[in-house]
């Protein structure tokens, strides 16, 4: 009895054992979906199978052989990358609509997606479509992903769905009836027209800036940033399938080419709009290397799966939103600088990537959220980024702006103190041509030892206050900008006669050695700058002997280089005087620097000198330096490039002039145009001692007056160029004009006597017509010089 009992349970056992397994086996095959219209989300209606191998026979799985292995799909499940995976959807149409029903996957990065079922007449039917398909085979002409489903009212269908993609992607399908399958393809162009014109409007926003601030790099940098977001923003959403052709191998990797070049131009904005090279340079470096990664993932396409690229390119994005949003706080917090729009752009942005990326995982969000979140985020960071640029550039233009009206008053001022200087040295430079041109006249008349003395303080005097003024313009003229060099063939080795003449004098009544060594293998003839030369020279001297009381001054020169027609000159000035402290050096070369305020009192000096030839010096490509011993001596050295003149030096003997000759040049009559009295009796005091008897004219007007009346009486026109009722310049040009009109090329010579010494007011008066010039104060000598030339023409 207890055997039976045994055997009836170990049969029961097995029978409810073998029923279990039967129903466990068909659990996951679901009842139909009961579809009554509109848009029904397909809630725990589908059921799927992953072909890891892509291996399962299309003819099998569409014929049921694989249903008991379906496990259930869960709405927002992702799916596995990058292998076949199965779905199986059973549908029973209730609706009343006439229209096809629709498959709707809800999106659009498949690489492929295919439909496969059994029709009414027992035959497999397949409909394909997917990123390496052409648009225009696709089955539905949509942005997303879309298949109708031949299932009329009152009957059941089961659809066997094959999908293949590399993305892990939010996968909600749903079954809608024609009029919501519209109503939804619309709502979501909607969307996306929306988005993408924002971007749009704020790229062609950001073009206009581009242009008003000359490509800015940061506004340059930011356009492409959200040229390169539109395009993303277009792939994702489809919009941009219908314009590419069906590429198996390049369109499921456009997503990830487009995102490396948003990146690319993302680390580019951050970079330049906070200055990270200057403000961060690790990060900058570790930026700059970011970029090299991303340009890694494009060479990686050819070698590594796709799959495995896009979840590093996920992980990557986030790493770097999170890096930059912490440097922005950084800045915020410890720059002081208001950079809140950047920063609400940038968490926008982040929270969005968030949201789209926790909807991919599964975590439910809402459906919106989940297909719009990333294409809000951009438009958020893009609306903000560029408040934010247009704040910076409205500051950029204010401060600018600022500077700009800084500037012109500070040019005016420049001007007006250069002006200032201009008068001033004008000015003085009038008085000063009659003490120094009187002092001239005095010595050539008897006068005892005590007499001459007098003279000589008054014109050291009066030299010295010439330097201080020529030092003051010259001072002008460099801080203006406006000091050029004047390059003229000259003769090194008689420029070097006459400082000896000069500083041999000044030697002689010091009781000092002077002399001068010059290296044989110098060239002598040359072509520059001889005056600013000779200044150098003639400041650098004046020092020597005014701080030496005893022993002597030398002045070498020598060739330091001979190369392609150029030379180098090396000039040392040597001297046993006070010397200068180490301490004291150091301030030399400023500018207003005296090395100590007592020997100011005592040598004089505006403290100008040595900086204007340390300037004047670099201008000819030299340096000047300093070596002293303090109490023993002190020693300049500057070098002074200059071209080698192919004009020869051929000593010619000067004609022997006879006393007709000088008869002669008696008969040349002399026309001196100056307003000033005592500058008169000077001009007129030197040009009697050459033998001349001037006429003198008061004022332009009467100038032009006496030569236009009698043209032929003058032979030479000295002319002041600044004088009542006419200045000199326009009398100039009345004369030319009448030698133009009515003589036909003939020409008075007129020499401008100024007290204006600036380089342009001399061009200034050759561009008027006058055939020379000399500065005021005038020696006998200069004065001589020019006469005797301009009547021997």
């Amino acid at each position: 009895m207890l055997i039976k009992l045994g055997k009836h349970f170990v049969r029961f056992f097995l029978f409810l054992t073998l029923l279990l397994l039967s129903t466990s086996g068909f659990a996951s095959i679901l009842q139909p979906f009961e579809f009554t219209g509109g848009e029904s989300p397909l809630v725990n209606q589908v059921s799927y199978l992953v072909d890891s191998n892509g291996e399962l026979p299309v003819e099998k799985v569409v014929r049921g052989h694989y249903d008991q292995q379906f496990s259930r799909f869960e709405t927002r499940s992702t799916i596995a990358q990058s292998k076949d995976t199965w779905f199986r959807i059973a549908v029973h149409n209730q609706s009343a609509s006439k229209q096809p029903l629709f498959l709707n996957l809800q999106g659009v990065l498949f690489t492929e997606a295919e439909l496969v079922y059994i029709n009414q007449d027992g035959e497999l039917e397949r409909s394909i479509s997917g990123l390496k398909y052409d648009f225009s085979t696709r089955p539905v002409s949509s942005q997303y992903l879309s298949f109708p489903l031949p299932v009329t009212h009152g009957e059941s269908q089961v659809f066997y769905l094959r999908i293949l993609t590399p993305f892990k992607i939010y996968f909600s399908p749903t079954i809608t009836d024609w009029e919501s399958f519209v109503a939804e393809i619309n709502k979501n162009a909607s969307y996306g027209h929306l988005f993408v014109g924002l971007l749009l409007g704020v790229l062609v926003y950001l073009l206009i800036l581009a242009v008003n601030t000359e490509f800015e790099a940061g506004v340059a940098y930011f356009s492409l940033f959200v040229f390169f977001a539109m395009l993303v923003m277009l792939y994702v959403n489809g919009s941009m399938m219908r314009y590419l052709p069906g590429n198996e191998w390049l369109n499921p990797k456009i997503w990830l080419i487009l995102h490396a070049a948003l990146q690319t131009s993302y680390i580019l904005v951050s970079q330049k709009y906070f200055h990270l090279r200057e403000r961060y340079p690790r990060l900058n470096t570790y930026l700059n290397g970011c970029i090299v990664f991303s340009v890694g993932l494009l060479i990686a396409l050819f070698f590594v799966p796709l799959s495995v690229l896009n979840n590093i390119e996920l992980l990557f994005v986030f790493h770097l939103l999170l890096l930059l949003l912490a440097m922005n706080f950084h800045v915020w917090f410890k720059q002081k600088e208001n950079i809140s729009l950047f920063i609400i752009g940038n968490i926008g942005l982040l929270v969005s990537a968030a949201l789209s990326t926790v909807g991919v995982t599964g975590v439910s969000v809402s459906q919106w959220m989940a297909k719009h979140a990333f294409e809000f985020g951009f438009c958020w960071q893009a609306v903000f980024f560029s408040m934010a640029l247009s704040g910076r550039i409205k500051r950029i233009r204010n401060d600018q702006n600022r500077l700009l009206t800084e500037a012109a008053v500070a040019s005016a001022e420049s001007k007006a103190k250069s002006d200032f200087i201009a008068k001033m040295s004008h000015e003085i430079r009038t008085p000063m041509n009659g003490v120094l041109g009187m002092v001239q006249l005095l010595h050539t008349t008897r006068i005892d030892e005590e007499q001459k003395h007098y003279l000589n303080v008054i014109d050291s005097s009066g030299k010295t206050l010439l330097a201080v003024i020529n030092d003051i313009l010259d001072y002008s003229k460099l801080i203006a900008g406006k000091a050029e060099l004047v390059y003229e063939d000259f003769d090194l080795e008689q420029m070097l006669a006459e400082l000896n003449t000069l500083f041999g004098n000044i030697a002689h009544g010091k009781g000092l050695a002077f002399n001068i060594i010059f290296d044989e293998s110098a060239p002598t003839r040359l072509h520059g700058d001889s005056t600013r030369l000779r200044q150098v020279l003639t400041n650098l001297l004046s020092n020597a002997f005014k701080f030496t009381d005893q022993g002597a001054v030398i002045l070498k020169v020598k060739s330091e280089s001979l190369s392609g027609g150029r030379c180098v000159l090396g000039f040392v000035v040597q001297d046993t005087g006070i010397g200068i402290t180490e301490e004291e050096q150091k301030n030399l070369f400023v500018d207003f620097s005296q090395v100590d305020m007592r020997l100011t009192r005592r040598y004089g000096g505006t403290g100008l000198g040595l900086s204007i030839c340390k300037q004047f010096v670099e201008m000819m490509g030299g340096d000047i330096t300093v070596e002293s011993v303090y109490g023993k001596g002190t020693e300049f050295s500057f070098s002074a490039e200059m071209k080698i003149s192919e004009v020869t030096n051929n000593a010619q003997e000067e004609p022997v002039t006879t006393q007709q000759d000088s008869e002669t040049k008696r008969d040349k009559k002399i026309l001196v145009a100056e307003d000033n009295d005592i500058n008169r009796d000077v001009i007129a005091g030197f040009l009697n001692k050459m033998g001349y008897t001037p006429d003198f004219a008061s004022n332009g007007k009467q100038a032009v007056d006496e030569v236009l009346g009698d043209w032929e009486k003058y032979d030479l026109v000295l002319m002041d160029c600044e004088m009542p009722l006419m200045d000199g310049l326009t009398a100039t040009r009345r004369i030319r004009e009448f030698e133009a009109n009515k003589l036909g090329g003939a020409r008075l010579r007129i020499i401008a006597l100024t007290a204006h010494a600036s380089s342009e007011y001399l061009k200034n008066c050759l561009d008027e017509g006058m055939d020379g010039y000399l500065c005021k104060p005038v020696t006998y000598d200069q004065l001589r010089t020019l006469v005797t030339e301009e009547l021997d023409r």
